[in-house]
């Protein structure tokens, strides 16, 4: 498996259903997320889940096992600025 999602990792980094698909909008309006809430994103991939819960809770802990998406979502959290999302 970390071979497969680390071969196309930067794939899911511009994948328009990945980025930005309705299943961002509906996972927020479904959260509901607090702003003193810390967020969990197991499996997060290259992080799209974890940085569009990030403006709205206070932090987002975001989980996966394959070091190449962690590193694609490094880049876009470090693009977006989002200072609030821990990648482990």
């Amino acid at each position: 498996m970390r071979r497969q999602f680390g071969r196309t990792s930067a794939d899911y980094v511009t994948s328009r259903v990945h980025a930005g698909g309705i299943d961002l909008y509906l996972l927020l309006e479904a959260a509901e997320p607090a702003p003193g809430a810390t967020a969990l994103d197991v499996g997060t991939g290259v992080g799209h889940t974890a940085l569009a819960l990030a403006p709205h809770v206070r932090m987002v802990l975001a989980l996966d096992v394959t070091p190449e998406m962690l590193d694609e979502a490094r880049r876009l959290s470090v693009e977006g600025r989002a200072a609030d999302v821990r990648l482990v």
